[in-house]
């Protein structure tokens, strides 16, 4: 595979944007005051987790958020995850890769990059929409990682992540 695998992307805001998504074991290079995001392909017993979000109602993706001013994304990963799904990791994160995000609408705003990561995890306890401190999260599913499509389609670059993070899985 040659990456970057480049997208072009129109959002449900109107803006459009240029994704580069590159597979990557580091982020050591890239500019940290300009990482924006954390999506994480949490497996509980190797069931994919997925949120549905009361922004998008019926729109389904992986657990993941912003990374907080002054957070690390190793801050942001297990807050995030506990959030959304009141879980926690198991072992450590791996990343899969991360994805140059370019606003083509709005080419003053700075690029972003949004990181890709794999965990295990386990409950902490019940899920409920309560779990979530901004109430964006009202269901999570464990779903066969086969059946992902059917939940979020993210193209090629979506099948690329899912299968790292099913090597990951083994």
């Amino acid at each position: 595979m040659k990456f970057p695998l480049i997208n072009k992307y129109h959002g449900r805001s109107g803006e459009d944007y240029l994704f580069e998504y590159y597979e990557s074991d580091s982020i050591d290079h890239l500019p940290k005051e300009l990482l924006s995001q954390v999506v994480i392909m949490a497996f509980h017993k190797n069931k994919l987790l997925i949120v549905n979000n009361t922004e998008k109602p019926g729109y389904y993706g992986p657990v993941g958020g912003s990374i907080e001013k002054g957070e690390t994304p190793e801050e942001c990963l297990p807050r995030e995850l506990q959030e959304e799904s009141n879980m926690k990791v198991i072992g450590e994160p791996r990343l899969i890769g991360y994805q140059k995000c370019t606003n083509l609408s709005n080419p003053e705003k700075p690029v972003e990059y949004q990181l890709r990561y794999f965990a295990k995890v386990e409950p902490i306890g019940e899920f409920t929409p309560d779990c979530d401190p901004d109430g964006d999260v009202t269901e999570l599913l464990e779903i066969d990682p086969a059946d992902h499509k059917k939940y979020f389609d993210w193209g090629e670059v979506g099948d690329i992540i899912i299968e790292r993070a099913l090597k990951f899985l083994m």
